[in-house]
């Protein structure tokens, strides 16, 4: 049985999420390397000075948290079956 993904409410992956970003492309926007992103994501680390600065054009585009969230917590449709 596969599990459901928890959605992340870190801001680096409220960002990714939102701009279909891969943490890879987001630490070559940061200019850090995709492990601290991926520390970032998970909250094990604090955002630095240098990545909140670089990092604010994104945020600043984000939609309300609530609305963000909703978003990101909705449940995947599944496709229609056909009738046979």
């Amino acid at each position: 049985m596969s599990r459901r993904a928890r959605v992340s409410t870190h801001l680096t992956a409220r960002v990714r999420a939102w701009f279909g970003l891969t943490q890879t492309e987001l630490a070559l926007y940061l200019g850090v390397s995709p492990m601290q992103v991926s520390h970032l994501d998970g909250g094990s680390r604090a955002l630095s000075a240098e990545v909140r600065t670089a990092l604010l054009p994104l945020v600043q585009q984000l939609p309300p948290e609530t609305e963000l969230l909703a978003t990101l917590a909705a449940p995947p449709r599944r496709p229609r079956r056909l009738p046979q």
